[in-house]
């Protein structure tokens, strides 16, 4: 049976490179809040862009993810599948042939409650989520079948036929002439030293209580003889291997890492509302069009615990591709970074850091940032250049490419044309984007590009008083700075030097 799929990965579409994630700090972000096994896992699902469907489907599911009894189901199949693979990799290393049989029949019985489990007909009728009714459904098929009836069936009559056995205590001589007893029970009785235990474990302490008993793997010989006095009951046992040794498909295994996708970004995101960061499900766009109202970098949290100021994002036929000036720490890098997280999140299917937005499913996402010059063995222009001529090689009019600085490491001159050629070729295939210059030459410069994507510009706006206030907002170069900090003060109702001191507060955070 084919193995269905929690993430939905069928709806993928391109590929997110490594390097976007490091180049915006987001494995930074996330290693802050969860462990490296749990970024790594998130990263490698993020990677992979889904098209419109796959991002509805999603958003469904985390949505669903609301609910207490979702978080509590999945919970459970998770632990499941954890049991499942511990008892699949114990039955591989057994070598008696009894005890191999023994630990199929443990495999077969986790693997029944793994599927009564996800069967769960109550949770399907108060879901809505297309992945999660999928999955309840491929499950109950799996539950009525005639084959998964007919093991369930068996696996019990063993169960209950080794359980008659009830325990058997055999005395044995050691080469020492020191007797001992050897026991066969298979639900022994809890000793006191065990229960001790598990309070002790509940209240964390620190103390480990010493258990009075031990396990000790029965002989090969006792086995044998142990067969022969239930012949027919251990020939049932091998039969039951011999029919289910190959039940389990080891893909059941990656279900612990597709739940923990949705669990541990769940978790990043109550997270985010602690810290006061609004979250949407943002619309899926048919056209070729973005609007995002007070979106939010994220990976300000690394260096600011509150008064991160959030952006609007707009891209659409008459203005798809950005260039991106302003004053130095201006908040230009911070507002491409806040666009790659949105885009990021959204192809994901998650929630996006956003007051709403409306956004396009584009298939890739690349960025480039100035080379780090200390990882690098060529010079740094040729190093963008190899870098930039990849991104070439990829990209179609379905990406979105965020850049930052690029080609700023020789003379303006040079600088400002392999600049504008860039974008040219760029804006000519259809491109979606943001470039970020400290040319101002290039806006005049690009208004001669006439082909594909048309072109705007932003700034970041600076207050007009003595020290030059930024205000880390980025809008339209059109909308000028004085009366876009007007604005800001109506829409608060502040005066000019009470936001002045609000600035230099979140500066000074």
């Amino acid at each position: 049976m084919e193995l269905y799929d929690l993430l939905g990965s069928e709806y993928a579409v391109g590929q997110i490179p490594e390097q976007v994630f490091i180049d915006i700090n987001f494995d930074l972000l996330l290693e802050k809040f969860l462990s490296r096994e749990q970024v790594s896992n998130i990263l490698a699902v993020l990677s992979r862009p889904l098209s419109a469907v796959g991002i509805k489907k999603r958003q469904e599911l985390f949505l669903e993810l609301e609910k207490q009894e979702v978080r509590a189901y999945l919970a459970s199949l998770s632990t499941l599948v954890q049991e499942l693979e511990y008892k699949y990799n114990a039955y591989y290393q057994q070598e008696n042939s009894i005890y191999q049989s023994t630990a199929c029949l443990a495999l077969a019985e986790t693997y029944i409650t793994f599927v009564e489990t996800a069967a769960d007909q109550e949770l399907y009728d108060s879901v809505r989520a297309d992945i999660l009714r999928g999955f309840i459904t491929r499950y109950t098929e799996v539950q009525q079948s005639a084959d998964f009836i007919a093991m369930q069936q068996a696996a019990e009559k063993i169960r209950s036929g080794l359980k008659s056995i009830g325990t058997i205590g055999v005395k044995i001589k050691t080469p020492d002439g020191v007797p001992q007893l050897a026991y066969l029970n298979p639900e022994p009785d809890t000793h006191a030293a065990a229960k001790l235990q598990q309070i002790a474990e509940k209240f964390e302490t620190a103390r480990k209580l010493r258990q009075a008993y031990s396990e000790r793997k029965l002989s090969d010989e006792l086995l044998d003889g142990l067969s022969q006095l239930y012949p027919e009951l251990f020939a049932e046992l091998e039969q039951f291997h011999r029919q289910y040794q190959t039940v389990i498909d080891p893909e059941i295994f990656t279900y612990r890492k597709q739940i923990a996708f949705y669990h541990d970004l769940h978790s990043l995101f109550a997270v985010l509302r602690e810290h006061q960061i609004p979250l949407c499900m943002a619309q899926i766009s048919q056209q070729k069009q973005v609007s995002v109202t007070d979106a939010y970098d994220l990976t300000l949290l690394l260096k600011i615990e509150s008064g991160i100021v959030p952006n609007d994002i707009k891209f659409s036929e008459a203005a798809g591709f950005y260039l991106l000036t302003g004053a130095n720490s201006g908040g230009k890098t911070a507002y491409l970074r806040t666009v790659a997280i949105s885009f990021i999140l959204f192809s994901a299917g998650a929630y996006i850091p956003a007051v709403k937005g409306e956004m396009y499913p584009f298939q890739q996402i690349f960025t480039h940032f100035p080379a780090d010059e200390s990882r690098i063995n060529v010079g740094r222009l040729q190093e963008e250049r190899n870098q930039i001529e990849a991104i070439l090689n990829q990209i179609n009019a379905d990406s979105l490419v965020l850049l930052n600085e690029t080609f700023s490491s020789t003379n303006e001159e040079m600088s400002v044309e392999m600049c504008r050629d860039l974008i040219a070729k760029l804006c000519e295939m259809g491109v979606y984007g943001l470039f970020i210059t400290h040319h101002h030459r290039l806006l005049e410069q690009v208004k001669t590009i006439q082909t594909g994507t048309k072109i705007s510009s932003l700034t970041a706006v600076v207050l007009d008083d003595e020290e030059n206030t930024r205000t880390y907002k980025i809008v339209a170069e059109d909308t000028g700075s004085k009366s876009y900090a007007q604005s800001i003060l109506e829409r608060y109702g502040l005066t000019r030097p009470q936001l002045i001191e609000r600035l230099r507060e979140v500066v000074q955070c």
